[in-house]
Formats: structure tokens, sequence, C-alpha cells
């Protein structure tokens, strides 16, 4: 079978192993200036001055892996967030989830429950667009297909708003799309026909995020 891992990183000034228990694989290393600007860079707004001071002289990284083969599984994420509220409790500075390329700051969890599936799903998934589509990344925080839509000129939202839609559902209603399916994400929005695209071949420079379940394709079907 094959694993699917992710990553999070924690920023803190810890100068040894923080007492942080988990199921995740942990590793503590130096820390890296170039990795604490790009998640200024990132989490641009996030960080007030003393924030900032303190992520560019924090002194050690935590990071947390976790392998997996069981589509729709949610105890890695769940996992991983009790790791992150163990690590904001004890100091971490910030963290930088992988998945979803996104940052996040001590008390961005605050008051949340890592067994919320919505929280889960807006942790570990980020939704992008590029020149070319719509599309999720993160989805292999659970084990399961990325989202996609092409994006055409006429598109004023709605293919976002497909792929969240798909997304999300798949994650917290468990949801499994299958190869022909029709898809409207609400009554007065457009709808889409669900095909499936393969991963392409994994190579050594993949990320540890890179998804090997390929991902579902909304093409809108009613232009």
């Amino acid at each position: 079978s094959t694993l699917f891992p992710y990553t999070t990183l924690f920023r803190s000034p810890w100068t040894e192993p923080p007492d942080l228990d988990s199921s995740l694989d942990l590793a503590f290393g130096p820390g890296e200036r170039a990795l604490a600007e790009d998640m200024i860079q990132l989490g641009r707004g996030l960080y007030d001055p003393p924030e900032l001071a303190l992520l560019r002289g924090h002194t050690g990284i935590v990071q947390g892996v976790i392998e997996f083969d069981n589509p729709g599984d949610t105890e890695p994420a769940i996992a991983a967030t009790r790791l992150l509220l163990d690590a904001f409790a004890i100091g971490a500075t910030g963290v930088l989830v992988e998945t979803a390329d996104r940052v996040l700051v001590n008390g961005s969890l605050k008051g949340l429950s890592p067994r919320d599936m919505v929280v889960l799903f807006n942790i570990f998934v980020g939704v992008f667009v590029t020149p070319a589509q719509i599309e999720s990344v993160g989805m292999c925080a659970f084990d399961l297909p990325d989202v996609e839509a092409p994006l055409s000129s006429n598109d004023t939202g709605d293919s976002t708003a497909a792929v969240t839609s798909l997304a999300a559902q798949m994650v917290c209603d468990g949801v499994r799309p299958t190869e022909g399916m029709r898809f409207q994400p609400t009554m007065s929005a457009p709808h889409y026909v669900v095909s499936h695209r393969n991963a392409a071949p994994a190579t050594e420079d993949d990320p540890p995020w890179a998804n090997a379940r390929g991902a579902w394709v909304l093409t809108r079907i009613d232009d």
C-alpha cells in the first residue's frame, strides 16, 4: 500500500526538544531563519511586532509527520491538531501547516475542538486559484483525492465554491464521489460532472504532502 504523509512545523524559542507527546513522529532541530521568513511572508498580517521578533529569533523547530493508508481516516488529523494545541500551550511562536500552505499563530485554535470536522478541514485543506484552475491542496491529510475545476473566462467564483464544497463534504460528511457523478453545491449553483484524474508518477522531488490519490475534477456542464 502507499503511505500518505503530511508535515507540520513549529517555531519557538526552544533550545532543546520540548515535552510533547504525540502519535506523530516528532523530530527536533535547530532554527532556520529562511523558513521563518517564509512563514512571515505566508502569514502577512497575522503577526504583531513582538511575535515577528520571536519568530525571527527562534532557536528550535519541531517537525511532526504521520503516514497512513486509510481513505477518510480523520484520526491522524485529530492527533496533529492536538499536537498544535499542546505546542502553542508550551510556547510555540507559530505553526506552518504544509498540507494547506497555511500559517497559524498562538490563539488561532483557541476554543476549537480537535474532533470538529469543519475545524480539521479548515486547518489542513486550502483552496487556491491558479491561471488554469481552482484546486484544493491538503486532502492527503485525510487520505482522500484533492478536488479541481478548470478556470474559465466567465467564472465568477462558482468553481471556487464548488471545489470548496465538494472537498468539505468529502472530509466533513463522508461524501465519496464516483466517476460520472453529477454535483451541484447548492440549488442555485451550476451543475458539474465529476471525473477522476490519477496522480502523476511519484518522484524523489515530490513534497511530503503530494497527493498520490490524484484528484476529482469538476467540469461545468450547464454553460
